[in-house]
């Protein structure tokens, strides 16, 4: 199907037969219809359904007549919608494949911006873009498409993320659960939404429940679904915990009296929640006030930090030279009045953190999509594409810039290593198992390479330039690598589990590693030691019962191989 511009009145025409139009399409087709005929127009209404195979009725009992900022939004996401099914089409049918996705990237780019830009309030804008995205999903489900499904589950993703808290998720789960196709139980689907967080799963848990508790709803597709829920997502990699199907469990163990695979199964489902670990309830004193309490900002903090780290990003492109980086931060950001050492400090670095982090993230986007369409599943938590690093590295050049340049020295770098510490605790705790952690890695990487003044690095010419004697002075350096480490003590596996590959990284790294365990007089012995010891911390409940997934036996090589190193380099 695809809709154009028609007579200059912004109407839209419909030039490709409709036929291929389901049952479920009629609320499309009627909001389409409601849209394009400003005025009453029966017989093109009743054309269309007829076109559809459908009867005239059931189109105009699909709904009323939208107002004008629905009519809007309808306008908006009819037009890119056609275009996202031209893109991916041309993309699907390239002897190539899928290769460069810069146009997906665009219109993942203009849905965001068509939040704001349609008149309707932008939580309203994103339930609407989602309900029609979601339809939308399950007819590329159905046609095979793994490229269509992947992008419009980051689009998904990104509305769930625009809008408040829980809105997308809550109406996202009322449409699945009031949807009476029995499409709706397809795997693919629902598997996506699900890690997503896109589905209330204790609702889901009592209709399922219900659902089995009828033999005449008790279809394939319902059975199919509820075992793949226990075998893949509960048992196998523990994204549903079988606490949050406790209903349905319930009733399967007592239809698995008589069926020893299926009781096996529910078994094997209640052991995996016995032995997950219990969820991490963090006092809320160990994130910083800026970082727990956003809505006691300063009025236009946000912007005025968007609009500083802009002019810096530029700075960075276009000279070179590190007096001018000097005079900037010393000029309009002193001037700014966010350098002051207080709390509004604290929230001007927390805002260019999350300000790094959200580019760097949204990077990856498209390119997640095009390696989850070569793949036979939907895509994972914590895409793995490529992400551009631009912000985050041009948000550690900020920092060392106030610490050395500034002369800020420990008592800016203990501020903002505070800050990315409770961001780093605040976002994997709030994300779980969404949370990636390659943008921090990369801005403690950054840190640590040039507060460590690795040769060539930043810091080194900066220190060249401005004081010779605070480039050779190895214990100025020792207290930022000291800091340093003090906060990855803060961030070890047993408070931020998501974050342990990252740090165990981080540990090892050969920033920080050799320059700790070569200070003079064993200075930084006693700090890796600490490292050393919150490492086999963590691993040893589950070396204890010998049972490890497969992340923990990555992590448990990881440990070995900083073992032999220390074996082989530092026998002492």
């Amino acid at each position: 199907m695809r809709w154009d511009r028609c007579n200059g009145k912004g109407y839209l025409r419909l030039i490709e037969a409709v036929g291929h139009l389901r049952r479920t399409n009629v609320s499309l087709l009627t909001d389409c219809c409601t849209l394009c005929l400003r005025t009453p127009a029966p017989q093109t209404l009743d054309a269309l359904a007829a076109a559809a195979g459908l009867k005239p009725a059931d189109a105009v009992a699909a709904g009323p007549r939208p107002d004008a900022a629905t009519a809007a939004l309808l306008d908006r996401y009819l037009l890119w919608q056609q275009a996202v099914d031209a893109a991916v089409a041309a993309k699907e049918t390239s002897p190539t494949g899928p290769g460069d996705q810069s146009d997906l990237q665009a219109l993942l780019t203009e849905l965001s911006e068509a939040l704001t830009s349609t008149g309707a309030a932008p939580d309203d804008a994103a339930v609407f873009f989602a309900r029609r995205i979601v339809k939308h999903l399950y007819d590329s489900a159905a046609a095979g498409s793994k490229l269509s499904v992947s992008f419009h589950a980051a689009c998904l993703e990104v509305l769930a993320g625009a809008a408040a808290p829980g809105r997308v998720t809550g109406e996202l789960t009322a449409l699945w659960l009031a949807a009476e196709d029995e499409r709706k139980f397809g795997i693919t689907v629902v598997e996506l939404l699900l890690r997503l967080r896109l589905l209330v799963v204790p609702e889901l848990d009592a209709y399922l429940s219900k659902v089995l508790t009828t033999p005449a709803s008790r279809t394939q597709a319902v059975s199919d679904l509820v075992l793949f829920l226990l075998r893949s997502m509960t048992v196998r990699d523990g994204a549903v915990a079988a606490t949050d199907l406790p209903a349905t469990l319930e009733l399967l163990g007592r239809m698995a009296v008589n069926n020893p695979p299926l009781a096996a199964l529910v078994d094997a489902a209640r052991k995996a929640a016995a032995a997950a670990p219990p969820p991490c309830l963090r006092n809320p004193a160990e994130l910083p006030l800026a970082v727990r309490d956003k809505s006691a900002d300063p009025p236009g903090l946000r912007d005025q930090a968007l609009k500083l780290f802009e002019e810096w990003v530029q700075l960075l492109n276009t000279h070179g030279d590190e007096k001018a980086h000097s005079a900037f931060l010393s000029g309009p950001v002193r001037a700014a009045g966010v350098l002051k050492m207080d709390d509004t400090t604290d929230r001007f670095l927390r805002t260019l953190t999350e300000l790094a982090a959200a580019h760097c993230l949204a990077s990856a986007e498209a390119a997640a999509a095009a390696a989850a369409a070569s793949a036979a599943g939907p895509p994972p938590a914590a895409a793995a594409g490529p992400l551009s690093f631009i912000a985050t590295d041009a948000l550690v050049q900020f920092v060392t810039g106030l610490v050395v340049s500034l002369g800020g020295g420990e008592a800016v770098l203990g501020r903002y290593l505070a800050i990315l510490v409770g961001v780093i605790k605040r976002d994997a705790d709030e994300a779980s198992l969404k949370f990636n952690a390659r943008p921090y890695l990369r801005i403690w990487v950054g840190l640590l390479s040039e507060l460590g003044v690795i040769p060539g690095s930043n810091a080194a010419a900066v220190l060249a330039v401005g004081d010779a004697s605070a480039a050779a002075d190895p214990a100025a350096q020792m207290r930022y690598l000291r800091a340093c480490g003090a906060a990855l003590h803060a961030l070890q596996p047993l408070s931020v589990p998501s974050f342990a590959f990252a740090w165990l990284e981080l540990v090892a790294h050969r920033a920080f590693m050799p320059r700790m365990l070569t200070a003079p007089l064993a200075a930084g012995w006693p700090l890796f030691a600490g490292l050393l010891v919150a490492l086999l911390r963590f691993l040893e409940p589950h070396l204890r019962v010998a049972e490890l997934t497969d992340s923990l036996k990555q992590l448990y090589k990881g440990c070995l191989r900083l073992l032999l190193v220390l074996l082989h380099d530092f026998p002492e």
